[in-house]
């Protein structure tokens, strides 16, 4: 049985990747701002949010910055955030959310 699901995050995620993030930066950050970059976030095909969710609830996050790399030949993600919250630390969830990273489509083309 895996560690997490993984999922590619929604609008409907705003709420849970606020909360990661304020995790991640132990601060917290106007929502209505956050809100609005989510939304454009997710809209930008360079741009990648991948959860991971254990027993249906948010506890990880991969954020990547996907960039075609000539000198690799291949599209190469950037990771911009990696967050798992306390509760899911130690399970290897991060393991799993470093892991999908390298299985991703290119931009423009639906991933696994």
């Amino acid at each position: 049985m895996p560690v997490c699901e993984l999922r590619r995050a929604t609008p409907d995620d705003t709420d849970a990747v606020y909360q990661l993030i304020c995790e991640l930066k132990q601060a917290e950050f106007d929502r209505q701002a956050f809100r609005a970059g989510f939304a454009s976030n997710l809209q930008d095909r360079t741009i990648r949010y991948q959860l991971a969710l254990r027993d249906g609830q948010v506890v990880g996050m991969i954020g990547l910055h996907m960039q075609y790399h000539l000198h690799h030949a291949n599209w190469i993600g950037e990771i911009q955030e990696l967050v798992v919250m306390p509760q899911a630390r130690g399970l290897k969830v991060g393991s799993r959310l470093l892991g999908m990273g390298g299985r991703r489509s290119p931009p423009g083309r639906r991933g696994r």
